[in-house]
């Protein structure tokens, strides 16, 4: 049993188990615990997990049942008990260091190295990970688009809200976050084919005097065409959506205020489904109607799936869309029993037994009623004294 627990056991000649890996910057730098802590995720190969932080004891599992006759028990014991040996692999960590250097490029070091060395005594390897950061870039300088076109004026217009701030630290996630913001703002102004890919920051880096200088630029769509903003043209609600049965029945249509409702049976309340739809006709398309829209019918828990989907199309040489929400209603009624054992305050025990019923479209109101009944029954004892 002890020769089968040996962990290295089952490793070919020349093989080594990846005990340990370890990671350090060779000098301070802000908030160096939690870059370490990100850096040692992007390791690629990671030691066997150990019990109590000490013995790989699923290595020795997976050992009992190498090289042996296999069996359905040994190959349940080997793969779904047992786990493999890591086995040391120099490429892989190589793979490793240069992760955790672009890692440390895109936090603003630009001039990072990383190395690794590794030792290796009775044939378990450790590997020690080293970060030379340099120096971390600053931004000196940001540059906007200089024109009089109306969707570079809407990005001016909330430029105050912008992510980057001169003479602070180079971090790629923060332009990451700052084209998330451009372009949500830009679909909450009618630009409902806008996408992240149409932003772009163009970076001068000086390495003397370790800053940086961002552009940033709005790409056209094609060479041909610019960006241009979409109206709501129809909303259309198909209030029982049924994909599987959509060309086989007849559909109702009835139009209330600016909506188009869809149905084959009337199973909620028009005003209702309404209340809940933030798109309006003949207005731009946004970005946070869509969003609340989803979330609204969502929640009102009548539905099954919410589904919106959207149609480009062009009138008068302006952009539209037609708007279609499919929804696929919950099951409407639904009954629970559950039965327990308790006790009470004098450790008398008994049961009890809980009656639910659910209705979520009681009054066509998208309504949610619940009635519960529960009732307890002691399990009485009795003592005769003789």
């Amino acid at each position: 049993m002890l020769n089968a627990c040996k962990v290295t056991q089952s490793l070919e000649e020349g093989e080594n188990l990846l005990a340990s890996n370890k990671l350090s910057l060779v000098k301070k730098i802000p908030n160096s615990g939690a870059l370490k802590e990100e850096a040692l995720n992007l390791i690629i190969q990671k030691p066997n997990k150990k019990m109590f932080g000490i013995i790989p004891f699923r290595v020795g599992i997976y050992n009992l049942s190498y090289d042996k006759k296999e069996n359905k028990f040994r190959w349940w014991l080997k793969n779904k008990v047992g786990e493999a040996p890591v086995v040391f692999n120099n490429k892989i960590s190589e793979k490793s260091a240069e992760n955790i250097r672009l890692f440390m490029y895109n936090k603003g070091y630009l001039n990072a190295k990383v190395s690794f060395q590794s030792t290796f005594e009775n044939k378990k390897a450790k590997v020690k990970y080293a970060i030379n950061p340099g120096e971390q870039f600053s931004i000196q300088k940001i540059s906007l688009p200089d024109s009089s076109d109306l969707l570079i004026n809407h990005i001016l217009q909330v430029q105050n809200k912008t992510l980057l701030k001169v003479n602070d630290a180079f971090d790629i996630n923060t332009l990451e976050l700052e084209r998330k913001r451009i372009t949500d703002h830009l679909r909450n102004m009618g630009y409902y084919e806008f996408r992240k890919d149409y932003v772009v920051f163009e970076l001068d880096s000086n390495n003397t005097q370790k800053t940086i200088d961002i552009e940033l630029i709005i790409k056209a769509p094609s060479a041909e065409t610019w960006h241009k903003k979409y109206t709501i043209n129809e909303v259309y609600i198909f209030t029982n959506y049924n994909s599987s049965e959509t060309d086989s029945i007849k559909l109702d249509t009835l139009v209330f205020e600016d909506f188009t409702f869809v149905e084959t049976q009337k199973k909620f309340k028009p005003k209702v489904i309404a209340n809940g739809i933030f798109f309006e006709k003949n207005e731009y398309f946004r970005l946070d109607s869509y969003q609340s829209t989803l979330r609204k019918l969502a929640n009102y828990g009548s539905f099954k799936f919410v589904d919106i989907q959207f149609t480009p199309l062009e009138k008068n040489n302006k952009k539209y869309i037609d708007v279609y929400i499919y929804l696929t209603a919950a099951k409407k009624q639904t009954v629970s029993i559950d039965l327990e054992a308790n006790h009470n305050f004098i450790g008398l025990t008994g049961s009890s037994i809980g009656f639910t019923y659910q209705n979520k479209n009681l009054s066509k109101s998208s309504d949610l009623f619940e009635f519960k009944v529960s009732s307890d029954y002691p399990l009485l004892f009795h003592f005769d004294d003789k």
